[in-house]
């Protein structure tokens, strides 16, 4: 095997395909009660089993999220969707 193909592997085995959300739902904010702290970020999506699934960070994080997001959306010359996609493409992985 390439040394590629083990980083993939390693990689996806830090993300099971059983934690891995279906679709991303929805983005909102959640100020805190001490305003001059940044307010609490939700974001929520449907996981594989159909429940909903909610994570929460501040956000300082969900910016750097983004930031993150925002270097992957370029390395890989992807769009970004103005309508939700479709649900997440299958697992390809054999950890």
């Amino acid at each position: 095997m390439n040394l590629d193909e083990l980083n993939r592997k390693q990689r996806l085995s830090n993300f099971p395909p059983e934690r891995r959300w279906k679709s991303v739902t929805g983005v909102m904010i959640q100020p805190l009660s001490d305003i001059t702290r940044p307010p609490l970020v939700a974001i929520a999506g449907i996981d594989q089993s159909g429940a909903e699934a909610k994570i929460w960070t501040d956000l300082p994080n969900a910016m750097y999220l983004m930031n993150m997001l925002s270097h992957l959306r370029a390395e890989h010359f992807s769009s970004v969707p103005s309508v939700p996609p479709p649900e997440c493409s299958p697992y390809d992985g054999d950890t």
